[in-house]
């Protein structure tokens, strides 16, 4: 905390969960609020969604080949679309850990040391993988807040792996 000359302080937080705006007001020259923390879906939700999303349609499973059925490094001129809700969320969470090895590999300029030293290493648990991937993709903020809005662990991933689907399009459409 740091309080200034004209009795004001500057206070540094840091979050530890998320919260919904449900008041605010000014009171003093401050900003105050009342707000109600967001919970996610509890551990047996997630495993009920997956396995209804899961039995509607069965998924190719994810082999050696990157998440889009080619070869990794093998040039294409678009990415097939794939179902995000019939893949599992092991399968949803392998698509992000690829797709961050496949650009550190290539070096992408947004995925260097400086990242990994800011950010930590990639989490190999799939409720923070996606927190983690939002803080380092060059997407627009406005993009990243949609995540805090979600629910559930799967869903998120689910979101993840679109950013994904279109950053891999735009890297099609370039080529």
């Amino acid at each position: 905390m740091h309080v200034l000359p004209d009795g004001r302080s500057l206070i540094e937080t840091v979050g530890v969960s998320r919260f919904r705006i449900l008041e605010h007001a000014t009171l003093d020259g401050y900003m105050v609020g009342k707000v109600e923390r967001i919970e996610d879906m509890s551990l047996a939700a997630e495993e009920t969604l997956e396995a209804a999303e899961t039995s509607i349609s069965s998924a190719r499973p994810l082999s050696s080949q990157d998440h889009f059925g080619a070869p990794p490094d093998h040039p294409r001129t678009s990415p097939p679309q794939l179902d995000l809700t019939s893949l599992s969320t092991q399968q949803l969470m392998e698509i992000g850990t690829s797709f961050v090895e496949k650009m550190r590999r290539q070096s992408a300029p947004w995925l260097h040391t400086r990242v990994f030293t800011t950010y930590g290493e990639m989490p190999t648990d799939p409720a923070t993988f996606p927190w983690w991937f939002a803080s380092v993709l060059p997407i627009a903020e406005s993009e990243k807040y949609r995540l805090l809005q979600l629910q559930s662990v799967r869903e998120r991933l689910k979101y993840c792996a679109g950013w994904i689907a279109q950053l891999e399009a735009q890297r099609c459409e370039c080529l």
